[in-house]
């Protein structure tokens, strides 16, 4: 990525699809034909007695939708690896279920993302040759490896299918991630991804209207008396890492003139109510102070900025030496959802569930528990007294450490250690937002090192731009071609 100016646009690499154009068609309307000539024969059959036979034309046609965009996909048609962004931003990030506290079954909804992450690989390996040249890049290698860990720590987890499941999605998610940044480039996928995310908000703000017992999460208890909205997301706190990245992306883009005025003001006014909506804090304080960072890094400021809030934090802690409140209690109190002081100095319960995690990382240091796999044993070992979603360690870093051990987590801290690296001798403010998002976030909640989600796909795109801009002739892709990638 350049330091300044617009990002670099490019064309998709799809050399010789144009012998193969009308294949996806041809196949589509195949299936189609076959589908409905099998739901002919089951209505035939047992008729309007078993009502799923009235709802298998829809079942089938989606089927045979998702048939034709992954065998595009796979024949490396740019629009249709485009789709599977969308798919995965936007289908993925939907939860129409509610899960038990620990429960880690198969049920529909895990069920289709499985099926997403295994098709996925299947479409990388197919086009191998056009991302190879991301996978010898040392920061995706890095995160490559911190994912055959992830896959690798099934041997040791207590639920192996689960474990086994989220390191296919983390690997999936790198993959697709390398193979959209290949064929569209930064821009479009950019933009791709902005107004899928719009969508998304857009839905939410109506199913807080139409359908309000889903889409609000009532008060937790103890005093909370909080509505938060959560949407299409099953939970507050993923629809408001949903919206981070709606805002974050939305500036990023603006800076770098990817998108228009009208996009950018869209891209806030949509995401900004709904991350205020969610409670979600921290993300709040992510979101703003990682902008915050960059663009006072940009107009040469951030040093004075700095100084000006470490003076103010010495003297915050001399006041509290010398027996003052630098804020009063009282006032503190009324920023918490119950209105209690203990919320803000335990972090909503937080540091109980940290006391949990560095017990279990002291059991197991060196190769931990298995990717994401500890959630029953949180929900064991916090207490019946807990207040909240006592399913993982609400710290990215712990989460690493508790999952995969101190060894095992070592590829994905040198993936961190390498970009705030980069961020201090090579700033670059599109790549640099991002990253700083993903690092304050994960300061209290799990972000990229847990069960794959929206936040981690785009993580991994950013990584995969740092390949598609590497400085070496022999690092970078060799499909590359000046112009606008449009997906």
């Amino acid at each position: 990525m350049s330091t300044s100016g617009p990002l670099r646009k490019r064309e998709p690499t799809a050399s010789g699809d144009v012998a193969r154009a009308g294949f996806p068609p041809f196949a589509a309307v195949v299936a189609i034909a076959l589908a409905s000539g099998v739901w002919l024969l089951a209505v035939a059959a047992f008729g309007p007695t078993v009502p799923a036979v009235l709802l298998a034309p829809g079942v089938l046609l989606a089927a045979a939708a998702g048939a034709t965009l992954f065998g595009a996909a796979a024949l490396c048609f740019p629009r249709a690896i485009a789709g599977l962004v969308v798919l995965v931003a936007f289908g993925l990030s939907i939860s129409f279920r509610i899960r038990e506290q620990g429960e880690t079954g198969l049920d529909l909804q895990n069920g289709i993302k499985l099926m997403v992450w295994l098709l996925l690989p299947v479409i990388a390996f197919l086009n191998a040759r056009r991302i190879a040249f991301c996978l010898r890049d040392p920061l995706v290698a890095t995160m490559a490896l911190y994912a055959a860990i992830a896959v690798a720590s099934t041997a040791w987890s207590p639920i192996p299918a689960y474990t086994g499941a989220s390191a296919l999605g983390l690997s999936s998610y790198l993959l697709l991630a390398c193979l959209a940044a290949a064929t569209s480039g930064e821009a479009a996928l950019l933009r791709l991804l902005i107004f899928t995310l719009v969508t998304y908000a857009l839905l939410t703000l109506a199913s807080a209207v139409l359908l309000p017992q889903m889409a609000w999460m009532l008060p937790a208890g103890g005093g909370d008396t909080t509505l938060r909205l959560q949407g299409l997301s099953g939970h507050p706190n993923v629809l408001g890492e949903q919206m981070a990245v709606l805002v974050t992306l939305s500036v990023i883009a603006r800076r770098e003139g990817v998108i228009g005025r009208p996009a950018f003001l869209v891209g806030i006014a949509s995401g900004f109510p709904i991350l205020i909506g969610t409670e979600s804090r921290t993300t709040l304080f992510a979101v703003i102070v990682s902008w915050g960072i960059v663009a006072a890094r940009q107009r040469k400021l951030l040093l004075p900025v700095v100084c000006a809030m470490g003076l103010l934090a010495a003297m915050a802690i001399l006041s509290v030496a010398l027996g003052y409140e630098p804020v009063p209690k009282d006032l503190l109190a009324t920023v918490s959802r119950s209105g209690s002081l203990s919320e803000l100095t335990t972090l909503t319960g937080r540091t109980d569930l940290w006391e949990v995690a560095v017990e279990l990382i002291g059991a197991r240091p060196l190769h931990g528990w298995g990717f994401n796999g500890t959630e029953a044993l949180f929900v064991a070992n916090v207490g019946r007294g807990f207040v909240g979603d006592p399913v993982n360690a609400h710290n990215m870093y712990l989460q690493s450490a508790l999952s995969l051990g101190l060894v095992g987590s070592l590829p994905g801290f040198a993936v961190l250690a390498i970009l705030i690296g980069r961020m201090i001798r090579v700033p670059d403010p599109t790549r640099d937002q991002f990253v700083l998002l993903v690092l304050f976030i994960g300061l209290a909640e799990v972000g990229i090192f847990a069960t794959p989600t929206l936040l981690t796909l785009v993580f991994f795109m950013f990584l995969a731009f740092e390949a598609l801009n590497a400085p070496s002739p022999a690092m970078r892709s060799p499909f590359r071609r000046t112009g606008d990638a449009m997906p």
